[in-house]
């Protein structure tokens, strides 16, 4: 099957400069995947007792996508991926997964609910215009009321009739 994706994230670290090295050019070995991925190795910037080298995504062509031969290279990484090392992908319809290594294993995750926490580039919440600027047919209209209510409500009108 094939169709097209997007990487939304990425965080490809490897178990050292050797193994960084070789997996790069697994994808660069691999004819279709060369096609649609190119990444090269670097250091991780990580602090110490965290995997010092990544793998880092320099082109990705997401159109044509395979997912059958992509999860043959995904399975390739495996040994090469340090644990922590993940993809995440959106498919053209919307669906949402990740391939994860953990422990010299590859797991595939799916979203099943996303929460979206807001920010405000502003800082807290701010009123950006006050209510008078905006149009008003943004405002609640109230109806005018049609008879006047006497003074005291109904519970004042039906005391009187006793």
């Amino acid at each position: 099957m094939s169709y097209s994706i997007d990487i939304e994230r990425d965080h490809f670290l490897c178990r050292s400069q050797g193994h960084a090295n070789t997996a790069a050019e697994l994808i660069s070995r691999d004819a279709w995947m060369a096609r649609h991925l190119r990444v090269s190795p670097a250091l991780s910037g990580l602090p110490s007792g965290s995997p010092q080298w990544k793998l880092v995504v320099e082109e990705f062509d997401g159109c044509a996508w395979d997912m059958r031969h992509a999860s043959h290279v995904w399975i390739a990484l495996r040994e090469h991926l340090a644990d922590r090392s993940f993809v995440e992908i959106r498919t053209e319809h919307g669906e949402r997964f990740r391939y994860r290594w953990e422990n010299g294993q590859l797991h595939h995750d799916e979203a099943v609910l996303t929460i979206w926490r807001e920010y405000s580039l502003l800082g807290p919440f701010q009123q950006l215009e006050p209510p008078e600027v905006l149009p008003a047919v943004a405002r609640p209209v109230r109806p005018a009321p049609r008879t006047p209510v006497a003074k005291g409500g109904a519970r004042a009108r039906s005391k009187k009739r006793r």
